[in-house]
């Protein structure tokens, strides 16, 4: 069985930014794409950590989109 993991992603509402920092939504979705690319591709991603920043329900909706 093979698994990654994804941590610390602070997903935040789509059209904001994270501590200045515009790539982080960018950087989650290029993590998930290297992920997919994977041959085998992991049976299982775990999640952990901070998700989303502020764990508003703006932020829940477009980390949903994201993943």
């Amino acid at each position: 069985m093979l698994i990654a993991q994804i941590t610390d992603s602070h997903i935040v509402p789509k059209g904001s930014q994270w501590k200045n920092e515009p790539e982080i939504a960018s950087r989650l979705s290029r993590a998930i794409n290297f992920l997919n690319s994977l041959n085998p591709r992991p049976d299982v991603v775990i999640f952990t950590e901070d998700a989303v920043d502020e764990g508003d329900l703006k932020s829940y909706q477009y980390f949903r989109e994201l993943i």
